[in-house]
């Protein structure tokens, strides 16, 4: 077949070489048939296992329209024995404009239908997702691993085809891929990329994840609390998400259970000397990771408090030394009411009698601390935040649940969550929890 010449099925050929590479494919354009020594045809597109193997994987042709002459692509690989040219995984035939209606279509389907060939027009309406979702079904014959992300954003930023992002995800769950831990944390990195993702991401959680509090395996999540608390922050977005009350409490007693679920020692508690992996959570992340929880659960009445109290009961069994991030993080989650004054007065209390304060520690938390931070801390003497419910403290900027539920996810992805970036947190959760 002679090269195109036209620009659409030079860009349509651009892309099926991009999407084979991001498939971990070796591609080939114009890939020449050496079955006979006189023919000189060659496939637009090959898919290759590696590189140097005699016969593709798979094959795309691409027409510009559906003239007599595309019925010789298909009959130049299928008419030859497989001595000569061993037949493909999948034979696909792209029509990129044009022919609808075409009788010449109808007659290759028929001729070489009951090989593992399909003609796929374009101007279709279906045609590009059939398409798309014929080359992932196809390829988890061979493998269950996906580079979700990769696909996703080549389909966004390159505007190859247009198809349904939410149809072509929900299509690769379908499939099966990823099962091995990494489908839902790609569809979170792909929402810190593409806010508009987020309700796609809520809507498989709730489908892989279904009502029960347990999980079969790890999530393949990039950062410390993606990998080791994913399972009561995908409850804490799950009653978010939900708009039924009912289920924002069903989820709140799930994660409460989750904490309490056993005889001696709640899963996140003052359960020092355990190892010193656990130690420097609760001493430098529980009060973050509780603050996560707070601004999920926002919406049911008593979280706020649990967490609170769970919080203090870690911050009565530290060290001095060690209860500042925690009793600074106290004071955010503390509900602004007459029943978080407790809480609040513990934390001011301890500042004033130890008489050291930082407030761009207080108004720009990190999630997870460290020693350089308390040192900080302890040798600011700054004023503390007014509390009343006048007070600049509490005036928020606007927010919606979504913006609170993209920022539990990038916890989850985000393995520099806690770093700022130009002076301001990569995540800011405090927007929330100031109500």
């Amino acid at each position: 077949m002679s090269k195109h010449k036209l620009t659409r099925g030079l860009t349509f050929i651009d892309g099926l070489k991009a999407l084979g590479s991001i498939l971990q494919y070796h591609v080939e354009l114009e890939f020449p048939l050496k079955a006979t020594l006189n023919t000189g045809s060659a496939i637009d597109v090959a898919w290759f296992k590696e590189r140097g193997q005699k016969f593709p994987l798979f094959i795309f042709e691409v027409e510009s329209a559906p003239t007599n002459a595309m019925g010789n692509n298909p009959l130049k690989v299928f008419s030859r024995s497989n001595d000569v040219f061993e037949k493909p995984l999948f034979y696909f035939q792209v029509v990129v404009s044009g022919g609808i209606d075409s009788s010449r279509i109808g007659d290759l389907q028929r001729q070489f239908g009951s090989h593992n060939y399909r003609i796929y027009r374009l101007a279709e309406a279906d045609g590009q997702k059939q398409l798309l979702i014929d080359i992932l079904s196809q390829h988890r014959r061979l493998t269950d691993r996906l580079d979700i992300v990769g696909v996703v954003d080549f389909l966004l930023k390159s505007k190859w085809i247009d198809v349904n992002i939410d149809d072509i995800v929900k299509s690769l769950d379908f499939l099966s891929y990823e099962k091995n831990g990494s489908f839902l944390p790609a569809l979170g990195i792909l929402t810190t990329r593409y806010p508009d993702l987020v309700n796609l991401y809520c809507e498989m959680l709730l489908r892989q994840y279904g009502a029960s509090i347990d999980y079969p395996h790890r999530l393949n999540y990039n950062s410390y609390f993606g990998h080791q608390w994913f399972l009561p922050i995908h409850l804490g977005i799950k009653a978010l998400f939900s708009e039924s009350i009912l289920e924002k409490g069903y989820c709140f007693e799930k994660v409460k259970t989750w904490n309490e679920n056993s005889d001696h020692l709640t899963m996140i508690g003052p359960h020092f000397g355990l190892n010193q992996d656990y130690d420097n959570f609760l001493i430098f992340g529980a009060g973050g990771f509780f603050a996560v929880l707070s601004t999920l659960f926002h919406e049911v009445q008593t979280a706020r408090t649990y967490f609170a109290e769970q919080l203090e009961l870690i911050i009565d069994r530290s060290k001095d030394q060690f209860k500042v991030i925690n009793l600074m993080w106290l004071m955010h989650i503390a509900p602004k009411n007459g029943q978080g004054k407790k809480f609040i007065d513990k934390s001011t209390s301890f500042f004033t009698a130890q008489s050291f304060f930082s407030s761009e520690a207080f108004y720009f938390m990190s999630l997870i601390s460290s020693e350089e931070l308390v040192h900080e801390i302890t040798h600011k003497r700054d004023e503390m935040p007014n509390f009343e419910p006048s007070s600049e403290y509490f005036i928020r900027p606007e927010f919606d649940n979504n913006f609170v539920i993209r920022n539990a996810i990038r916890v989850l992805v985000d393995s520099d969550v806690s770093v700022k970036q130009d002076g301001t947190p990569t995540i800011d959760i405090l927007r929330t929890l100031r109500s």
